[in-house]
């Protein structure tokens, strides 16, 4: 398992209050020959050690009498995710959510009748808290012969001083924060969590690459067919109304070609998250100036009248157009029906 530090970073009160409404634990051990074993255990979380018993003939209590370190897990999962909800067509998109904390552990064993009987009365306590039994005690005939039969395990935290950031798809400038705050933070518990419970937002920043071809592809269209169009206005409308109000007409005709060309190439061009359309709208902008500029310049017009066409104050509209494309892959965006919307 990867552990991406923007999920692992969560706070010990959150990370206390989460492992402790779990009901049930993965105990994970190995023996002298290296085979794993997993137990599903009720245990009782105490915020530096965790407490189970299990039986003196289990597989697990073997293990532990030749490597003392082993594994505690609670998790919980929310669901699956098909690929297409993220990625028309992209299989590697597809993933599930899910919560899930890791404790690295060293266990100590007793069999010692108070002990056990002590670690009884708390896990008692926390699961039927409205008592309907009788008191746990080694007195009390009825659990002497049990108490023979299971072992008291106590699990403690391993200590560390740094958490390795090690989320390759992280900004590095991330990472390095991580890692800057985790070899400050004190010793804590060894302990891993990995909160798969995200957001569309950070999933689609991390995981989903920018269509920067496809969004230039689409972009030449405008061009192309806007260059026709402006053909078109300056042969035959601008003679018969002036080329200002003729280039003001081209406007909101050109903000309809934009519209509808990238109405057609959305799904193609793959712009889902908002983030991705506000890039790829600023792209637009950025190159239809330049395309502009460098028009102007070719044919031989001055500045100022290639800049006029963006000044409100002398009737030029092409800035209300240039707003327009902004915010046309955001417009144009078709989310997938079959997935709920947040």
């Amino acid at each position: 398992m990867i552990f991406y530090d923007y999920y692992a970073d969560v706070p010990d009160a959150d990370l206390r209050d989460f492992v402790s409404k779990q009901e049930l634990g993965r105990f994970i051990t190995a023996s002298g020959a290296g085979q794993p074993h997993v137990g599903l255990y009720p245990f009782l979380y105490l915020g530096e050690t965790i407490e189970i018993h299990l039986h003196r003939n289990d597989e697990q209590l073997a293990d532990l009498l030749t490597n003392k370190k082993c594994a505690f897990e609670v998790g919980e999962i929310h669901g699956t995710i098909p690929s297409n909800w993220i990625h028309a067509t992209n299989a590697m998109f597809a993933t599930a959510y899910h919560r899930t904390v890791i404790f690295e552990c060293e266990a100590e064993v007793s069999e010692d009748a108070e002990i056990l009987a002590a670690q009884q009365r708390r896990l008692m306590a926390h699961y039927q808290p409205a008592g309907g039994h009788a008191p746990v005690s080694t007195e009390h005939a009825m659990y002497r012969g049990p108490f023979k039969e299971i072992r008291a395990l106590t699990l403690t935290a391993r200590a560390q001083g740094k958490v390795e950031a090690r989320a390759k798809s992280n900004p590095r400038t991330t990472r390095d924060a991580h890692r800057r705050a985790a070899q400050t933070r004190p010793a804590d518990r060894r302990r891993r969590s990995r909160c798969n419970s995200m957001d569309t937002r950070s999933r689609s920043e991390t995981l989903i690459p920018m269509p920067w071809y496809r969004a230039v592809m689409v972009w030449m269209a405008f061009m192309l067919v806007e260059t026709a169009h402006g053909a078109v206005r300056e042969l035959f409308v601008a003679p018969a109304i002036g080329g200002l109000r003729a280039r003001q007409i081209g406007v909101p005709v050109g903000c309809v070609i934009v519209f509808v060309v990238a109405w057609f190439a959305a799904r193609w061009m793959g712009a889902i998250t908002r983030r991705q359309q506000l890039i790829i709208g600023g792209l637009w902008v950025c190159l239809t100036l330049a395309f502009e500029i460098f028009v102007g310049f070719a044919v031989g017009a001055p500045w100022e009248q290639i800049t006029a066409d963006l000044d409100l104050t002398k009737g030029g509209l092409m800035s209300l157009g240039l707003a327009f494309m902004f915010v046309t892959p955001m417009l144009v965006a078709r989310p997938n029906p079959r997935v709920p919307s947040t």
